[in-house]
């Protein structure tokens, strides 16, 4: 089976120029490569050993698709020609052409559109991975199947045209656990959050707000947060009194590094969820072997509330047991130890890589 992963990742070009002089040197599959070893596509079930690798029974080619640093590396190696007003697509359809998928897989229906559709080369099956919500009057007939990990967003793929809806979990590489003890970072950070601040989550924003009104004058807290910003972008959108726990949004081996400096992380999901939890930040988290405090709810099968990770009820409650964590090492450490094996065991990306095997041959 040939998997053609379209992918897309907010502040993507920032990222790599960030880190040009590390990634210049890379080929473009070394260079994907790399941005597997830190989550990225193995989060949706796409496993690092399948990339490129003709000999596996499943053959997945993954692509960064609104990266134009990384596209035009790839048509560079291949000698495409593109033009630069229509890149994206130009090289979009290189890929697929040069694949020749069985199925196209997707995390981005507004860039995947029934419009880039119809220039791009066919393939047997076309699937969509969805976490987040997204506009009423959005038409997502155009895919054969919708996956997620929570029933409320199946029934939002259904109302957009959807027939076939499947369960499908994140996942995650445990090794990076691993690769962040080798580093010997310091666990300088007490407390920390990594993720969107918007109007859109409001129960969020106002728990980091007490939280940090609880501690700040106790415990290390920093925030590293996605944000608007003010005053010709100098200032971000947020309440004053976080300025002083407020960092810059981190992604991919910075992010993970952050996970791994911290006592305790934090997680929360949309109220859109419902009771049924299980976002990637819980896959990231316990991956890298830290510790997690998200909301209480349903998660996913074989990860133990008390055991793997913490939950809170309230504001009130999560407060308490940060303040009860941070002084008991031990046993935060252990369940984060828990925790890691449990997701090493049950969510590896090799079994997400089955998984979408097994999810995709039912339509094949």
């Amino acid at each position: 089976m040939k998997i053609f992963w379209v992918q897309t990742a907010s502040m993507i070009d920032i990222i790599v120029n960030q880190n040009i002089k590390k990634f210049e040197k890379l080929s473009y599959n070394k260079l994907i490569d790399e941005l597997f070893f830190y989550g990225f596509a193995s989060l949706f079930g796409l496993g690092k050993r399948y990339v490129n690798k003709s000999s596996e029974k499943i053959q997945i080619f993954s692509n960064v698709t609104n990266s134009k640093y990384i596209q035009t590396k790839w048509a560079q190696e291949n000698n495409i020609n593109y033009n630069e007003n229509s890149w994206q697509r130009e090289i979009l359809a290189a890929q697929i052409e040069q694949f020749k998928p069985d199925v196209i897989y997707t995390n981005n229906p507004v860039l995947f559109n029934k419009q880039m559709k119809k220039y791009l080369p066919k393939a047997k099956l076309y699937a969509l991975w969805n976490a987040s919500p997204m506009q009423e009057m959005v038409d997502l007939s155009y895919f054969d199947v919708g996956l997620s990990f929570n029933e409320v967003y199946h029934q939002h793929l259904q109302k957009r045209g959807i027939k076939n809806v499947e369960y499908n979990s994140f996942y995650i590489d445990p090794e990076i656990k691993t690769r962040l003890e080798a580093m010997s970072l310091k666990k300088d950070i007490d407390i920390a959050f990594v993720g969107r601040y918007t109007p859109m989550f409001k129960d969020r924003n106002q728990f980091l707000l007490d939280v940090y009104k609880a501690f700040k004058n106790s415990y290390n807290i920093q925030y590293f947060l996605l944000t608007g910003a003010r005053f010709k972008g100098l200032i971000p959108i947020i309440p004053w009194g976080l300025l002083k726990a407020y960092n810059k949004p981190v992604f991919l081996e910075d992010m993970f590094k952050v996970f791994n400096r911290s006592k305790i992380v934090l997680n929360t999901h949309s109220n859109i969820t419902g009771s049924h939890k299980g976002n990637m930040r819980v896959f990231e988290a316990l991956g890298s072997g830290s510790f997690m405090l998200s909301d209480h709810g349903v998660y996913p099968e074989h990860l133990e509330e008390g055991k793997d990770f913490v939950t809170y009820k309230s504001n009130k409650d999560m407060i308490e047991k940060i303040n009860y964590y941070l002084k008991n090492d031990k046993e935060r450490e252990e369940i984060a130890l828990n925790g890691h094996k449990k997701i090493a065991q049950y969510y590896n990306t090799e079994i997400g890589s089955k998984n979408l095997e097994k999810i995709f041959g039912k339509y094949l």
